[in-house]
């Protein structure tokens, strides 16, 4: 790697604090590991880059010189030699990147910073394996449609995902593009550790009277047009059944109103959104001759 810019690599200033850099590395390490993104080449090739980086850039003394020497560096002696070991599967060693740092490098005994294995608790949210142990199996992803109800009361349902039949919980209340992880339910570990997760994408299929956005439902109630410009009540469904809503006098097409709790439910809250009903004024196209009448004497004081 060498001429390559090592904080370009890392995405910090060449001003940056070690903790800046300790951070930068943790979040670009944990995107570009091989136990997070399998079988992908190029994050591979990232991921021994920003380990290169940091091998120079952690280490007080090796910045040093390669702030002094920048690109002749590594001819100066003081480069990052043969550079990280990789194992079978191309994943880093990293007792052998982190053994013997002291408080130079961050990465010694407690007395220096993080030890080895709580750099990796906190990187990679206590399940990370080194290449030394067996690895998690992959995460699946899987969509599913259901029907506007389901997601409206909650249902459960069986899939058949890789040739076996998982049984899966829908909660009430859940709306379209909701991701349910199923811990386990994934591929198996081809090393005997843990298996992975299974991701369900949920849509929802349309329905005839309702839209979703967020928790909060959507629906178009005709009003006539004489309860529109008198006020009035007219019907509305709920997932509740019809209830009445009260329009002022005035009222104008489009115009929208709200019925608290009427929506979809808040999955752990125990709250329900809104219904948000939009007014659709109805015109008749038929009007008797005494109805007739009394519009043209409407039309003629301006209305």
């Amino acid at each position: 790697m060498a001429g390559k810019d090592y904080y370009q690599v890392l995405g910090v200033d060449r001003k940056a604090s070690a903790d800046e850099i300790k951070k930068a590395f943790r979040r670009l390490a944990r995107q570009y590991h091989p136990d997070m993104k399998p079988d992908d080449a190029v994050a591979e090739q990232k991921f021994k880059e920003v380990n290169e980086a940091y091998e120079v850039l952690g280490d007080a003394g090796k910045r040093r010189e390669y702030d002094t020497y920048g690109e002749a560096f590594h001819h100066a002696g003081g480069g990052a030699g043969a550079g990280p070991r990789y194992g079978a599967r191309g994943g880093v060693d990293f007792e052998d990147l982190f053994r013997g740092r002291g408080a130079a490098g961050g990465f010694g005994g407690r007395a220096g910073g993080d030890d080895f294995s709580h750099l990796f608790s906190d990187l990679f949210g206590g399940g990370f394996q080194t290449t030394a142990g067996p690895h998690r199996g992959r995460d699946i992803e899987y969509d599913v449609d259901i029907p506007f109800l389901d997601a409206v009361h909650g249902t459960e349902m069986r899939l058949q995902v890789d040739g076996r039949k998982i049984d899966v919980r829908i909660p009430a209340g859940t709306t379209p593009g909701t991701r349910l992880r199923l811990a386990g339910k994934g591929q198996p570990s081809p090393g005997g550790g843990p298996a992975g997760d299974l991701i369900l994408r949920v849509g929802v299929q349309p329905h005839d009277t309702f839209s979703v956005k967020g928790h909060d439902l959507y629906c178009r109630v005709p009003v006539p047009v004489t309860v529109a410009m008198l006020g009035g009540q007219v019907d509305v469904p709920t997932l509740d059944g019809k209830v009445k809503l009260t329009i002022p006098p005035g009222t104008q097409p489009g115009q929208k109103f709200r019925l608290r709790g009427k929506g979809m439910k808040i999955p752990k809250t125990g709250k329900f959104g809104a219904e948000i009903v939009e007014v659709d004024i109805v015109v008749p196209r038929d009007l008797s001759p005494a109805a007739r009448e009394l519009v043209e004497q409407l039309a003629a004081y301006g209305m």
